[in-house]
């Protein structure tokens, strides 16, 4: 019982003080087991219902086979965790390198990876409402949920701005950067020399980030 007051304890300090309850996580050294336990089970839990919620409310097409459709919603939960997981990796990876390119040398790239498996917390009121829709089938609810998602993910990135401001040492404002901007540059440059260049484009990317990364943990 008291394990499970303190993880309710815990959870509620990361959606109302995510930069207090983070500093406690990285000076206890804590696992990454409950961050990616919470992120994969939202993971799951969001695309799972959002399938369901879509075929019950919204209606199914008609085109293709009931079995084919049956399948797609029944493995939707994992695709959108593979997808996520996916994501997780490569959006935390981003964030590392542009922290090291920009010369913060201090935060490592799992104390990262435990802050934005953590942002997905505010979803859960989501998950719950979308959850709801689909049980009592309420046009209502779904609007609800559907309007809480995006302030669930305004407060997600306020927890990354924050929690990378915190792993790295830095301002908010460079914390913005290092967080928002710098991967969202990545991924517009990377789209845009795949479109020119094809997998070559990303390629050169890639070599030039790793490059730039080494060039820093060397000078």
């Amino acid at each position: 019982m008291d394990d499970l007051e303190d993880l309710l304890y815990r959870i509620g300090k990361l959606l109302t003080s995510p930069r207090e309850a983070f500093y406690v996580h990285i000076v206890e050294r804590r696992s990454l087991s409950l961050p990616i336990l919470i992120y994969v089970t939202l993971s799951f839990a969001l695309t799972s219902l959002s399938a369901k919620v879509s075929s019950f409310l919204l209606g199914l097409p008609t085109a293709a086979p009931d079995l084919l459709l049956e399948l797609l919603y029944e493995f939707s939960g994992a695709i959108g965790v593979a997808f996520s997981i996916s994501w997780l990796i490569l959006y935390v990876t981003m964030i590392h390198l542009v922290a090291r390119i920009s010369g913060y040398a201090t935060g490592r790239w799992d104390e990262t990876l435990c802050a934005v498996a953590y942002s997905i917390l505010p979803q859960s009121l989501t998950a719950f409402l979308m959850g709801l829709s689909y049980l009592f089938i309420n046009y209502e609810l779904l609007l609800a949920s559907l309007a809480l998602f995006s302030i669930a993910s305004i407060w997600s990135i306020y927890m990354i701005v924050e929690e990378v401001s915190l792993v790295y040492d830095l301002s908010i404002g460079r914390s913005l950067f290092v967080s928002l901007l710098g991967p969202l540059c990545i991924l517009l440059s990377s789209l845009g020399l795949l479109s020119l260049l094809g997998p070559s484009g990303l390629i050169i990317v890639a070599a030039s980030l790793i490059a730039l990364y080494y060039w820093r943990e060397i000078g």
